[in-house]
């Protein structure tokens, strides 16, 4: 059960609207109508575009007679300088509405786009918390995958540059879309090395979210379902990704992850991650499978009982158990569910070597802002003790 402090209060964010469903992107031209929209800039990546699985939603709008505009540009771990790119393009069309399709980065640069059309500031000026003076346009954001709330959250995750891969991140209310669509029959195309990289964001992020020492009790009705999904369709998807049912209630995972996460935060597993996604070009999923089970043991101290329920969660039986043991089987279950996708919890794999801890420790230091809602106190020696024993 989640800890009630008196006087402590709890903000729950949400897009006023969400649509989730199979062929749910068909909805995408109403809302533009609806939102007030003449015009439309699509903010996707060159695959998706060439592989048509923006299809869909071009349709919709092409049946209503929406004029649109494409911009293709988007790169995972997108640079900063993409979202003032795709604006410049926004500005030129003459385009009041933007449609993010795509996993987290094209969403992420369609907030920024939003955000930056409105603020009379190239996207750099608006890095940090609520640092974003006036709301966006409209904005409509579709996932493509299995990430966790990426069309929902206040987030905005750029690097600074395609030299330098420092996380320069954007938080912002005005960063939630006025509607999210998930339509998991979108999901179906990705390969399965993606499907696992973000379907593992979803995987981290719920039981991050169960664990969070913020969490509510608004914030556990989704994370814990959100866990309890992913564990069981996170190698379905990854086996047979053409399994509509899998697709399905992975996607749902992922949305009610993401409302989770946004209510409760997330920890040390993200800080941690950050720096093995920089410093060894790893998607954001797999940086967080490779360090996950690692800080699991370490916070299990924290609140034993939660990662008790984190392993029921994810199936194991705790009958007979005690509470410390049975929290002992949340990082062996998270294990068990990396292998069966063969995603590696070990960075060695990666590239990593125990002489990289002393730089990865300083580059997590810098998001200390993850560390206040861990369940458990870190500093500096405790964030080097778990590279150094994710590395030997």
């Amino acid at each position: 059960m989640t800890e009630i402090i008196p006087g402590k209060l709890s903000v729950y964010y949400s897009p006023p609207k969400i649509i989730f469903g199979l062929e749910a992107s068909k909805a995408v031209a109403g809302e533009v109508t609806r939102l007030g929209g003449t015009k439309v800039l699509v903010v996707t990546d060159r695959i998706l575009l060439e592989a048509d699985v923006i299809g869909p939603v071009i349709k919709s709008l092409e049946d209503a007679g929406i004029p649109y505009s494409v911009y293709d540009g988007v790169e995972p771990d997108p640079p900063a300088a993409l979202v003032d790119e795709a604006a410049a393009i926004l500005r030129a069309e003459n385009c009041d509405v933007v449609i993010g399709i795509g996993g987290a980065s094209s969403l992420d640069v369609a907030k920024g786009v939003s955000l930056v059309a409105t603020n009379e500031s190239e996207v750099v000026g608006l890095i940090g918390f609520e640092q974003v003076p006036k709301r966006g346009l409209p904005k409509i954001l579709i996932s493509t995958t299995h990430s966790a709330g990426g069309e929902l959250s206040p987030y905005i995750i750029m690097v600074a540059s395609k030299e330098d891969h420092s996380v320069v991140p954007i938080i912002s209310e005005y960063a939630i879309p006025e509607v999210a669509i998930m339509d998991p029959l979108l999901t179906v195309s990705m390969p399965p090395t993606v499907t696992v990289d973000t379907a593992i964001d979803t995987f981290a992020t719920a039981i991050e979210a169960v664990a969070a020492a913020n969490a509510t009790p608004f914030s556990d009705v989704f994370a814990e379902r959100a866990l309890q999904l992913a564990s069981e369709y996170l190698p379905v998807v990854w086996a047979k990704g053409s399994n509509v049912t899998a697709r399905y209630f992975m996607s749902m995972a992922a949305t009610m992850a993401g409302m989770a996460f946004v209510s409760s935060s997330v920890g040390a597993v993200h800080a941690l991650s950050y720096p093995l996604a920089g410093c060894y070009h790893l998607t954001h999923g797999r940086s967080l499978g490779a360090i996950l089970p690692h800080v699991m043991q370490f916070n299990l101290p924290g609140n034993p009982e939660r990662y008790a329920l984190i392993a029921e969660l994810m199936g194991k039986s705790t009958d007979g158990f005690s509470t410390l043991e049975a929290a002992e089987l949340a990082a062996e279950a998270a294990a068990d569910i990396l292998e069966a996708v063969e995603a590696s919890y070990c960075p060695k794999e990666y590239g990593a070597s125990e002489n990289n801890s002393e730089h990865l420790t300083e580059e997590a230091m810098m998001t200390a802002a993850f560390f206040e809602y861990n369940p458990r106190n870190f500093d500096e020696r405790d964030v080097a003790a778990i590279y150094r024993s994710a590395l030997g």
